[in-house]
């Protein structure tokens, strides 16, 4: 784990340019606290989820004017999300169903 820190802490360093290294240092903190979070309390699934969206919301079209001509494409973007969401949740559980331990059942 302290190897795949330093090498993640390596590659965000190397991409800054090395400019302003206390700021960096706490940018890495940032950065890294919650990805090893998600990683050792979920898993990989929820991890490459997690990074998957943050790329695909990054990179894609979105608008709240239906008017404009990409606008189908941001929405459906969001339902891609929405499926991925749910089958990685779906996923998460190993199939013993998403509302039973909600509702009381075993």
């Amino acid at each position: 784990t302290a190897l795949t820190v330093l090498l993640f802490a390596a590659v965000i360093f190397a991409e800054s340019g090395f400019e302003n290294t206390p700021l960096m240092v706490v940018v890495i903190v940032a950065i890294i606290t919650p990805v090893l979070f998600v990683f050792l309390r979920f898993g990989l699934v929820s991890l490459v989820m997690v990074l998957l969206v943050n790329q695909v919301l990054a990179n894609s079209p979105l608008t709240a004017d239906l008017a404009q001509s990409h606008a189908a494409i941001g929405v459906w973007t969001l339902l891609a999300l929405l499926a991925l969401a749910w089958w990685t949740f779906h996923l998460s559980k190993a199939g013993r169903g998403m509302w039973k331990g909600l509702a009381g059942g075993s």
